[in-house]
């Protein structure tokens, strides 16, 4: 879904990446490729630069939920995101490294903020809501970086089921204790967070 030629430009930088191996990297390429399939976005993410990552989504294609599910398949490669909303003064290509308009450029510019202020995601657009929603994204940040691949792997399900009796079913233990550590690791406000930003801010929801 498309809003006036409005497009959601994603830039990734892989943290410390010079102490990530080759074999990191490799897993990084095998997850791309099912990052892609899944979100079938309008230019495929593909790394570029060495360590960076970039693709381009159309407008409402829930960018923030569909980077948590690959942060969840990285465990634990980190990985810093500048989310770019805005438009495109060129044409539609195989790969973004040759094009150019305001998203990628809100994107870039994104990704500075999210580096200079150590934290995971960050978001800008030509809109007034840049510094509010960059502070709920800095919340977020501060808590999933924290996180386990328990808690990714109980994040992802939960999102696709509503429900933790899926999660305790799946994974023998009581429902008693899989919300507590739900609550622990703030995983609800977390998908309340994202669902809102995805859904207000970046597009409605399409799923």
């Amino acid at each position: 879904m498309k809003q006036n030629n409005t497009y959601i430009a994603i830039t990734g930088d892989v943290i410390h990446s010079r102490n990530t191996s080759e074999s990191n990297f490799y897993i990084l390429k095998e997850k791309l490729l099912e990052f892609n399939k899944k979100i079938n976005p309008v230019v495929p993410f593909s790394i570029q630069a060495g360590d960076e990552i970039q693709g381009l989504l159309n407008f409402g294609n829930k960018p923030l939920s569909n980077i948590i599910w690959f942060l969840g398949k990285l465990h634990p490669m980190k990985i810093r995101w500048g989310i770019g909303m805005g438009s495109l003064n060129s044409s539609i290509q195989q790969s973004s490294s040759n094009m150019r308009g305001s998203a990628f450029e809100y994107s870039r510019k994104a990704l500075i903020y999210a580096k200079k202020n150590k934290q995971l995601f960050a978001y800008s657009s030509s809109k007034n809501d840049i510094e509010q929603n960059n502070i709920i994204l800095k919340l977020i940040s501060g808590i999933i970086d924290d996180w386990n691949i328990m808690a990714y792997r109980r994040c992802l399900l939960y999102f696709n089921t509503k429900t933790i009796y899926k999660g305790a079913e799946s994974e023998g233990v009581s429902t008693e204790a899989i919300n507590k550590h739900m609550n622990r690791t703030k995983i609800r406000l977390v998908l309340d967070s994202i669902n809102y930003l995805d859904e207000t801010v970046l597009g409605k929801s399409t799923l």
